[in-house]
């Protein structure tokens, strides 16, 4: 893509389908490159490989646009620095890796936590209904025995009336 105003609007669609950016620029003149397309194309583009003429990059390939010298050199150079990812993408892949490892485990302890909670809850309430079973036992027999008390004391005062009757009957 070449910097040109009127495609500045359109140039962001292109984006997301992009496996790689090259951004050439003359060595005496980075500050576009720098101050322009590299917050551009961070802003627009998460992980995407730029590649970006830096002192410290894995080769230097001169080129040219005009007479298109060296730019066989710099697609291959290109091709090979993704390639061959870097110690400190590695690094940076492992550290995730780790997070990521680490998230999980949390997540696990948690579902465990919850699983924990439910039993405990599960218990709680098998035991309730267990108590609750036996109030309901206890009440019936409560019952029960009143209710034979109840017939014994009737009983009782039939027996009671009958003697009583019988008294009477024989002092007349």
């Amino acid at each position: 893509m070449t910097r040109q105003e009127n495609c500045d609007p359109l140039r962001p669609f292109s984006y997301p389908v992009t496996v790689v950016f090259l951004i050439c620029c003359p060595l005496n003149s980075f500050h576009n490159a720098k101050e322009e397309w590299a917050p551009e194309l961070k802003e627009y583009t998460l992980n995407v490989p730029h590649l970006i003429g830096t002192q410290n990059g894995s080769s230097h390939v001169e080129s040219s646009a005009l007479t298109q010298k060296g730019l066989k050199a710099v697609c291959d150079e290109a091709v090979i620095a993704i390639l061959t990812p870097k110690k400190h993408t590695e690094e940076r892949k492992e550290r995730k890796r780790k997070k990521e490892r680490k998230k999980e485990r949390k997540k696990e302890r948690e579902r465990k936590k919850e699983r924990k909670k439910e039993r405990k809850k599960e218990r709680k309430k098998k035991k309730e209904r267990k108590k609750e079973r036996k109030r309901k036992r206890e009440g019936r027999k409560e019952g029960r025995k009143k209710k034979r008390e109840k017939r014994r004391k009737e009983r009782k005062g039939k027996k009671e009336r009958g003697r009583k009757k019988g008294r009477k009957n024989q002092d007349v």
